[in-house]
């Protein structure tokens, strides 16, 4: 999936201090949140595209194969992609965190740090993220494609495809594997559309 140009916005709050925004596309609180081959980029919030919480209990997240990258604040500046946090006693569980790009991150409390043990990149994605570039790059719903020189081309883990039968892009192009490996985020580079061929009787 695609996640992109949403908004979390804080309320007036009080004492005319306004309150904060938090996880422009995903926002959970003591849930369980699974991101697999997806894309979130564009969002803005006060803090975090992903932003998971703990809050008196127990937030369990579960990141793969995904990008997160190109959040802002709402005053156009670059803030955090994923946050995980942990308040009033409340307590973070990792599950599959692995094979990722995320630009900016914060992992209860530190900053999150690039690992070629679990195939995570800290640094820009390359996509194409121009106010027309969140569009139709075939099929049906709107993506934001890669360039050619993506770091997220052919580095994704095989295991969330068999698990998720993913067979296709978010556009239902496919093979979901056109290189040596999966490519990170929703949109799989130089695949083609799923033709379905027709013969005369």
């Amino acid at each position: 999936s695609t996640f992109a140009f949403n908004t979390a916005q804080g309320g007036a709050g009080a004492f005319a201090v306004p309150g904060h925004g938090y996880g422009g596309a995903i926002f959970s609180r003591n849930g369980t949140v699974t991101i697999t081959s997806s894309t979130l980029a564009n969002n803005f919030a006060d803090e975090g595209a992903a932003y998971i919480l703990g809050d008196n209990g127990t937030a369990e997240f579960n990141v793969t194969n995904s990008i997160l990258a190109y959040s802002l604040d709402g005053s156009n500046v670059s803030t955090t992609d994923l946050v995980t946090d942990k308040i009033n006693g409340g307590t973070l569980t990792a599950g599959d965190f692995d094979s990722l790009i995320v630009q900016v991150g914060t992992l209860d409390g530190a900053s999150l740090t690039a690992s070629s043990a679990q195939h995570i990149q800290v640094t820009d994605p390359l996509l194409k993220v121009g106010p027309f570039d969140f569009s139709n790059n075939g099929g049906t719903v709107p993506t934001l494609s890669l360039q050619s020189n993506s770091p997220a081309i052919d580095v994704g883990s095989f295991a969330p495809l068999s698990t998720f039968d993913l067979t296709s892009d978010a556009r239902g192009y496919g093979p979901r594997v056109t290189g040596a490996a999966v490519d990170l985020g929703a949109f799989e580079y130089l695949a083609e559309p799923n033709y379905v061929a027709a013969f005369p009787d």
